[in-house]
């Protein structure tokens, strides 16, 4: 469902049909016909409300899916083109993407990550009790992007198959991309070909395809670190000492914060603030207590700690992060 559309009073591109390089030429004698690609948006099944936000890209058709729910969510991931999607903001439940017919993994996803998923590549989406999703999605035309980016990147191993796996330069690229595409307006020609290129290089430059939370070389076990992401996630309300972590997953103090960071990317003390402003959107999408009490409920001084912390991390205040998602 496409709700709205980007517009722009900048360079335009043509319409998607109209820059593949298969469209036919009137004046002369058509080619054999080949396939045509889908660059659609995948259709997510489930939620009260979609909104989608598209725009035309160099060898690609970019969108922001707004995802409202209280039951499971399904996306059908299986395409004849290739796909990127990526977790930019997920309140309740995550989205797991995993290929069709294999179970969840233990524990907890890791949000905000990346899945590429190549034509073909039998793979979907479930978010079993999400609240809100909000998704990158980038249909690309793989021969589009052959032609523009070839000679400089390799795009087989840009493209290959990676899913739920997490890279903080790639993220940047990802994010600057959105930004992009919420702006209301098309994006420049120059500027969106430099993204792309910057995307698909550090695509490929990135390690074989691993789940988020098996990416470290030196980081904690994968049962140390879920022991510790639920021991923190059940404790959001109160201060947890790092001795306390430790000992839950028999590690010294330096051990653990070393694994820890090595894991996640962060910090204990800054993926437990993370968590719990996470919390903090859900009870701001789901219940109706006051900024001072779900202040406290998530473990905070006081509101304006609260306040004062969540603008920090998310860029806006609380009240405007609700305005904006309602």
């Amino acid at each position: 469902m496409l709700d709205s559309q980007c517009h722009s009073d900048r360079t335009s591109f043509a319409p998607v049909a109209a820059i593949l390089p298969w469209s036919s030429v009137r004046d002369r004698a058509a080619p054999a016909a080949k396939p045509k690609r889908d660059l659609s948006v995948p259709v997510y099944k489930g939620p009260s409300h979609v909104n989608v936000d598209l725009q035309e890209w160099p060898g690609a058709a970019v969108a922001i899916a707004n995802v409202h729910a209280q039951e499971t969510v399904t996306v059908d991931l299986e395409r004849g083109s290739d796909l990127i999607l990526v977790s930019l903001e997920e309140v309740g439940s995550p989205m797991w993407v995993r290929e069709k017919g294999t179970r969840h993994p233990a524990g907890i996803p890791q949000r905000r990550s990346t899945s590429i998923i190549p034509a073909g590549s039998r793979v979907h989406g479930e978010a079993q009790r999400p609240q809100y999703l909000r998704h990158l999605l980038l249909c690309l035309d793989r021969p589009r992007l052959e032609e523009q980016f070839g000679g400089e990147v390799d795009i087989d191993r840009a493209l290959s198959l990676r899913l739920m796996y997490s890279d903080d330069r790639l993220m940047r690229v990802m994010r600057l991309i959105a930004e992009e595409c919420t702006t209301g307006g098309q994006v420049d020609k120059l500027f969106a070909e430099g993204l792309m290129l910057a995307l698909l290089s550090s695509l490929a430059l990135v390690g074989e395809n691993k789940p988020a939370a098996e990416w470290s070389r030196s980081g904690l076990a994968p049962w140390q670190l879920r022991r510790a992401k639920e021991h923190l996630m059940e404790n959001l309300a109160r201060d947890v000492s790092l001795e306390e972590l430790a000992a839950a997953v028999d590690l010294s103090k330096s051990h653990f914060s070393r694994g820890f960071r090595e894991s996640t990317g962060y910090p204990p003390h800054r993926w437990l603030l993370s968590a719990r402003i996470d919390k903090a959107k859900s009870l701001l999408l789901s219940s109706k207590l006051s900024l001072a009490e779900i202040a406290l409920e998530v473990g905070f001084a006081d509101q304006s700690h609260f306040t004062r912390t969540f603008t920090k991390l998310v860029s806006v205040s609380p009240r405007a992060w609700l305005r904006q998602r309602l």
